[in-house]
């Protein structure tokens, strides 16, 4: 087995494009990588199996900063393998292929008031004695797999949408104690066999640090 990583990274991105008035940092980033793994019997000359994997995770990625407040990511991520299983005794192979695709975004808006905050409707002062941290997430991925014997058409067992929307807030009461809750919706579609899956979840929490 054998791997080629590589990263590349351009810091201070808002200099460049001239938006240093409205964002206090951000970044691009790309990554690439390859491996190859080949297995057989021991001292094999001729490998049984052979798996190839291409990942550009991301193919490219942005990372910005509003101010001390506003964090903002979105990312572009793509991801090929093949996999080869020789059967020589029958003289024939399989191969496996697997494509994926996906777009990530996220952001995340934090909010101190110390001192309270002054609610039209109630009147009175809430008191935040930390940190309320707001956040949305929204992913997409579409996938393909598709298999092939010998030099046979391929046939496609693989080609799914989906998409996930995961807003969340979080609220740190003391240095001890946190709490958060987080809504989930996630909805996918196989092509292959018309099939729709949509799902809904709330998880809460509190975490107590003794």
């Amino acid at each position: 087995m054998y791997e080629f990583p590589k990263i590349s990274s351009l810091t201070e991105f808002e200099k460049l494009i001239r938006m240093e008035d409205i964002l206090t940092s951000s970044r691009l980033t790309s990554s690439f990588s390859k491996m190859v793994e080949t297995s057989g019997e021991m001292d094999f000359t001729e490998a049984d199996s052979r798996t190839t994997s291409y990942s550009f995770s991301p193919l490219l990625s942005w990372n910005g900063n509003f101010g001390d407040n506003i964090s903002s990511n979105i990312a572009y991520n793509m991801s090929s393998n093949k996999n080869t299983d020789y059967f020589r005794t029958q003289g024939s192979k399989v191969s496996s292929t697997t494509k994926q695709n996906s777009v990530n975004g996220s952001i995340s808006y934090s909010f101190k008031a110390p001192k309270g905050l002054q609610l039209p409707i109630i009147g009175d002062r809430i008191r935040f004695k930390n940190e309320l941290t707001a956040s949305l997430e929204v992913n997409y991925e579409d996938k393909e797999s598709k298999t092939q014997r010998n030099d046979e058409k391929p046939s496609m067992s693989v080609d799914r949408n989906a998409t996930k929307i995961i807003p969340g807030a979080s609220y740190k009461f003391s240095k001890n104690i946190n709490a958060g809750l987080a809504y989930r919706y996630e909805f996918s579609y196989e092509n292959t066999t018309d099939l729709i899956l949509k799902s809904n979840s709330l998880s809460i929490w509190v975490e107590i640090k003794f």
